[in-house]
């Protein structure tokens, strides 16, 4: 198992990385949000717009779902590493205590017991980080998801007429915010791995 400290390091790095992502969730709800409203009131020749506009929000909304339960479980993931620490200084504890002779006996049977419990909570925080992992996957689908609208938005927006250069300015807005969250998956995606080998 690797160290507690290379445990946590991984998680802080998720969880920034979560951070970010929903600040872009928020952001590209919003703009979405008003990119439809302007859509509608261009009629039926920004009707695409519009629908694209209206996938992004449903997008971000998506992304926002899951990013909110990878920073539960990597909530999780410090308490699970926070008790295997401290269950790995109790069994220090009780390894210097059990020199007498007399003990032996009974610190052999509380090691055994603490073994198999330490074996649980390494499996507890083996199955939180492919818990994490699966969602970090997961969220990569949706940044390549959001790379596909970002570019149906601007193809819409080409088309869009005398409503075009505003559309244009969102949907290059919604291809940068798509192209930044896509590399910040691909980040914790990367902090991951490094940390499982």
């Amino acid at each position: 198992m690797r160290s507690s400290e290379t445990q946590l390091e991984r998680v802080v790095a998720v969880h920034e990385g979560a951070k970010s992502l929903l600040s872009d969730s928020h952001h590209v709800n919003l703009r979405a949000l008003d990119a439809t409203v302007r859509s509608l009131r261009g009629g039926t020749q920004l009707r695409g717009f519009a629908e694209v506009s209206a996938q992004m929000r449903q997008w971000s909304q998506e992304l926002h779902s899951a990013v909110k339960q990878v920073t539960k479980l990597s909530a999780e993931q410090v308490n699970a590493v926070s008790a295997f620490e401290k269950h790995q200084r109790m069994l220090k504890l009780l390894a210097l205590g059990g020199s007498e002779p007399a003990g032996a006996r009974l610190l052999a049977q509380v090691l055994d017991s603490a073994g198999a419990q330490r074996r649980e909570l390494e499996l507890s925080l083996r199955k939180l980080q492919r818990q994490v992992r699966g969602l970090l996957e997961e969220l990569q689908q949706l940044g390549l998801m959001a790379c596909v609208l970002s570019t149906s938005a601007l193809i819409e927006a080409a088309t869009a007429g005398k409503e075009s250069k505003d559309l244009t300015i969102v949907s290059k807005d919604f291809s940068e915010r798509s192209q930044k969250v896509t590399e910040n998956i691909r980040l914790m995606l990367a902090s991951d791995r490094q940390a499982s080998r």
